[in-house]
């Protein structure tokens, strides 16, 4: 459904392109600036209500789903008590599952620690990271399997991913994603996102609060108490969040973490850098949370431009990997789940 709304928007978007030059190709001849600002409330709320046409039909599919996904368990679950277990039959096996494109990767085992070693699995691979966020039944292969069967158990995957700190906004692309099928186990990432934004709201109001509480303690006996003003609540860099789902395909936990690195001018970083810093707190944070496989992008960025020269690229992998080498040691001494697999994502 999420496609035909995309297939449907576009081709309406199109036709009123088209519609809006030919309105202003005909400006001060037959058409006035007035007539153009109507056409224009005109196609935006046509727009907006195909999208919330579509919004309020997904929304009931997945909400229908969600409660044949409950009875089917429930009455899965009866008949285990009541029926005797009977063979399940199975299909074409060869059907099953489907061969996996090939990727550039590589992997190796290390083992950290001074006294007490411990063992862990770095691999390297090129990937897009909506590649790593791709719907869990886009394809039959193994990953969706292992992906559902982790779900609940104490060896999850997470999955680090770059976002500005304009708002507590995911990649487009993996909303998209998220939003092809049902979330069974957890709310669907807009509701995760609404939440998170309601909630550094919440924060920075309370933070204000305590600033103007200090001013007005501090302006006592003042006549005139200089106004303060509203701070806009915004994540600062090396801040995240965390969105949790069940329907992506090589990820239950996406780490957020804020950057504003500008594209087009790759700056140097050192280990003090807030994106380093934050790094470590996701190695912390998943350690304690029984994440076991942690994907980071290897250079700290997710697209690549004519000013990332080779020397560049390898200063800032080196420092990366340095960085992640002491969080991992380090993690020793947080407790909690041992990360087993690192992956430097490029």
């Amino acid at each position: 459904m999420t496609e035909h709304m995309d297939s449907e928007v576009e081709t309406l978007n199109n036709s009123q392109q088209q519609e809006m030059d030919s309105q202003i190709n005909q400006l001060d001849i037959t058409t006035t600036s007035e007539d153009i600002n109507n056409l224009l409330a005109q196609q935006y709320t046509t727009q907006n209500f195909v999208r919330k046409r579509y919004e309020s039909e997904l929304e009931a599919m997945m909400g229908h789903q969600k409660n044949e996904y409950r009875d089917w368990i429930t009455s899965q679950v009866s008949q285990m008590f009541q029926v005797s277990p009977v063979a399940t039959p199975l299909g074409n096996r060869s059907s099953m599952f489907v061969s996996q494109q090939p990727s550039m990767e590589e992997s190796f085992t290390i083992h950290l620690g001074s006294q007490l070693k411990h063992m862990h699995n770095i691999r390297i691979l090129s990937a897009n990271v909506t590649e790593l966020c791709s719907p869990l039944h886009a394809e039959e292969s193994l990953n969706g399997l292992n992906m559902a069967l982790g779900l609940y158990s104490s060896s999850l995957c997470g999955v680090v991913v770059l976002t500005p700190s304009i708002q507590a906004q995911a990649n487009k692309n993996i909303i998209k994603n998220a939003n092809k099928s049902t979330e069974f186990h957890f709310e669907q990432i807009d509701v995760q996102l609404e939440k998170i934004e309601k909630q550094i709201k919440n924060l920075s109001t309370a933070g204000d609060s305590i600033g103007s509480s200090n001013s007005n303690s501090s302006a006592e006996g003042s006549a005139t108490p200089s106004p303060t003003k509203k701070s806009v609540p915004r994540l600062k860099t090396g801040d995240f969040f965390i969105t949790k789902h069940s329907n992506l395909s090589q990820t239950h936990v996406i780490f957020h973490l804020i950057s504003d690195e500008p594209i087009n001018s790759p700056s140097e970083i050192n280990s003090r850098h807030p994106v380093i810093l934050g790094l470590r707190n996701i190695l912390k944070t998943a350690s304690r949370h029984d994440i076991t496989t942690l994907t980071i992008p290897a250079l700290l960025r997710h697209e690549m431009s004519e000013d990332m020269t080779v020397q560049w690229c390898i200063r800032r992998a080196e420092l990366v990997f340095k960085c992640a080498k002491g969080f991992m040691i380090e993690s020793a001494s947080w407790g909690g789940a041992e990360l087993r697999w690192v992956i430097g994502r490029v």
